[in-house]
Formats: structure tokens, sequence, C-alpha cells
């Protein structure tokens, strides 16, 4: 299972991480660039993050929306909305939640926070899996509003209240608007690093509600980090959507399958070579044959010419000598090609065929007379009949004619 890591943007370029949970959890809060946060992530893969925007910058509401809208509101309800609204809406990012009750839940923010955001942690590998502000990582209960004062910024958050952030300066302005939100049944928990902070929190509380629910406010020292839902992936608003929603990983799909694709494509280069060589082999050998076989049918129809020499020949021989028997020269001649393999010096210069003897005799020459000796031997394993007729010296190389004949048994 992948770990989940929550990554909180600061000023500067900072981002301020906490890994909770798990049995390699460290619990610690960290602070640095991205790529600080990219070293964390070594010992922390494979892990995903919770992007964590400011909430001074993401601005939460739950709008009206009529039931003839709902299938439109996501183009209707910026317009509506504008009134409102400081920024441009063209340059805003709206995400809407479910509607119920003839309401939606709206986050909106200005598009260049989140593409920022979003280029400095992927930059250095790092993958979003949710995009929130702030104030929607503080868990609350029902009927509980939990307000955390921590490094100078004042979060709320509660069940029926989406929640917002501000600098503790401006804290007293916003305040009064609790009211609107707090009931009887409404718990406060108020979240801060010492007693004297949490004090002046509760004091801004509406009076009316403080003057009738004092008992209901409950103190704890602590920071931002205590206050997060570690469960947070449960959360329905995530502004990791629409034209931010996560896109198919395939930068690290090429570097998966970069090693084995080359390795498939060495392979297939080897391949591909090793045939190209053994069929330029085949293709020599097959010229060669058909070399030899044009020097017998040029040695036995001299000048002669014909597409298919074998079949010349064949008509030739049958043609001729004892029609009673079948002919044997076909035989002898591929008696005298396998012995001449065994002999690759000798050359072959000329061949006749005598159909009444049924012999073949042959011309060779060679460089070595042992190689005239080889052949007849050759001939003679074969089990036919082979002799050297006559023997002859020019320079340097042997002339012999050799007779075949017999049949193989």
């Amino acid at each position: 299972m992948k770990k989940i890591i929550f990554a909180k943007q600061l000023p500067g370029g900072i981002w301020q991480w906490f890994y909770p949970g798990g049995v390699d959890a460290d619990n610690e809060v960290r602070s640095g660039d991205a790529e600080a946060l990219a070293e964390y992530f070594e010992h922390k893969i494979p892990a995903q993050v919770v992007m964590v925007l400011p909430g001074q910058d993401v601005i939460s509401q739950r709008q009206v929306v009529d039931e003839s809208n709902k299938r439109h509101m996501a183009k209707l309800l910026p317009y509506e909305m504008e009134d409102n609204i400081v920024d441009p809406v063209d340059d805003l990012y709206f995400h809407f939640g479910t509607p119920q009750n003839e309401t939606v839940d709206v986050l909106y923010t200005r598009e260049d926070n989140i593409l920022t955001a979003i280029e400095d942690l992927e930059s250095v590998g790092c993958d979003i899996l949710k995009i929130t502000p702030d104030y929607l990582c503080i868990k609350a209960q029902e009927n509980e509003c939990v307000l955390v004062l921590d490094e100078g910024v004042l979060y709320a958050r509660s069940a029926n209240l989406l929640g917002f952030a501000v600098e503790s300066e401006f804290a007293a302005l916003v305040m009064p608007s609790l009211a609107h939100y707090l009931t009887d049944e409404h718990k406060v928990k108020i979240i801060a690093s010492d007693t004297a902070e949490a004090k002046s929190i509760a004091a801004l509380l509406p009076n009316e509600w403080l003057s009738e629910n004092k008992s209901s406010v409950q103190a704890l020292q602590g920071s931002f980090w205590d206050a997060v839902d570690v469960e947070f992936l449960g959360a329905k608003l995530n502004l990791r959507s629409g034209k931010f929603a996560r896109q198919l990983p395939f930068k690290q799909w090429v570097d998966l399958w970069k090693l084995p694709a080359i390795v498939a494509g060495v392979a297939f280069a080897v391949s591909a070579g090793s045939v190209m060589l053994a069929n330029k082999q085949l293709n020599d050998e097959s010229i060669d044959v058909r070399k030899q076989i044009q020097t017998v049918y040029q040695s036995v129809v001299p000048g002669g010419r014909s597409r298919d020499p074998v079949k010349a020949l064949e008509n030739m021989v049958s043609k001729t000598g004892n029609k009673n028997q079948p002919s044997n020269a076909m035989i002898l001649i591929d008696v005298v090609s396998s012995a001449m393999k065994s002999t690759p010096n000798i050359s072959l210069t000329r061949m006749r065929y005598s159909g009444d003897k049924r012999e073949l005799q042959v011309s060779v020459e060679t460089p070595n007379f042992g190689d005239l000796e080889s052949l007849r031997q050759a001939v003679t394993r074969a089990g036919f009949n082979a002799e050297l007729l006559r023997v002859t010296t020019q320079g340097e190389l042997q002339r012999a004619n050799v007779k075949i004949s017999g049949d193989q048994s």
C-alpha cells in the first residue's frame, strides 16, 4: 500500500510536510524546498502527496442551486457568484461538490496558484493524489467547530461550515461570522501553542453564543498538524480534478520500460543481422551451385543457352544411349559433386556423359596431385568406379581426366 504524505505550501517556495501513521512513520514535521521533499521521498517510496494549499488563497462557500440548474451549475454558478468575488472569474478555478438539499459546496482559487504548486512538486517526481486548502485537512466531528492558531494563522473548520483561514491579525473581523453557524449543540475546540493564545481566540467567539455555552469550549495545546485528519483521503472536495486531474504516468512507464525496450531492440537487431547474414550465405551458395550447373551444361553443349540447364541435360541424356535402361547420369553427376566438396581445391573444367557406356568423364585441375587421389577415393567410397585416365602438369596445376562409372548398389 502506498504511503500518504501531507505537504503544505508555505511562502517563498518552501514546503512543510508531515508523514502520519504507519509502521515507519516518523510523525515529525519537516520543511524545505521541493528538492528536500524529494530527498525525503527516497526513503518513503512508493508514496503519494496530499498537497495542502494556503487557505487564505482558497475560498469555500456553500451555494444554493436550483434543481433545473444542477446540470449546468459548473458554467452558471461562477457568474452568479461574481459579485462577491474580487478576482475576474475567468482567472479562477472552481471545484464543485455533489449537490445536496438544493445546495452545493464550492472551492475556488486562482488557476496559477494551483498550477505553480503542481509544477513545483511534479518537477521533482512527486505523485500528487489530492489538492486541498489547509483548513479542510482539520478533523471536525459532528456539531463540533475546531479553531487552530498556528504560526500566525487562524484555521476554522466545522461539520456544517466548510471553513476558512486568515492571518491572526484579521481574526477579530471574521470570528463574528461564526454566529450564523454555532448553535447550542455545538462544541468548540481551540488548539494553540499555549493557554494564552487559546484564551485570546476564545474571547473572539460570538458573545451571544459564548455567554450561554462557555462550558462547551475546550482548549488544547498543539499545532496545525495535531489537528490534521490523517484519514483525509475520504474528503469529497478535491482540487486535483478537471484540468488539474492526475495524468497517466507516461514518464514513469517510459522509465520502467526503457531498459527492457533497449534489450529487446538489441536482441531484435542481432537476430535480424543473423538472419540477413544467413540469407546472404545461402544466396552465395545458391549462386555457386547455379554456376557449377551452368559450367557442366556449357561443357556438354559449348556455347549453348538454356533457362533450365538441369532439365536440358536430363532431356539430352534421355535421348541418347540405351533406352531400355534408365540413365544414371544425374546419379554420377551427384557423386562427382559430393566428392568435389571434400576436395575444395579441385576445379571442374569439362564434363561429358556417355549413355551407351553409362559412364561420366570429367576434366579437373588442382595445384595438388593428392587432391586427385582424394577425389578418386571419395567416388570409390560412394560405391562407384573412378579411374584417372590421364594426368598432366602445366605450371603449378595438375590436370586429369577422370572416368566414373557403375551403378549404386
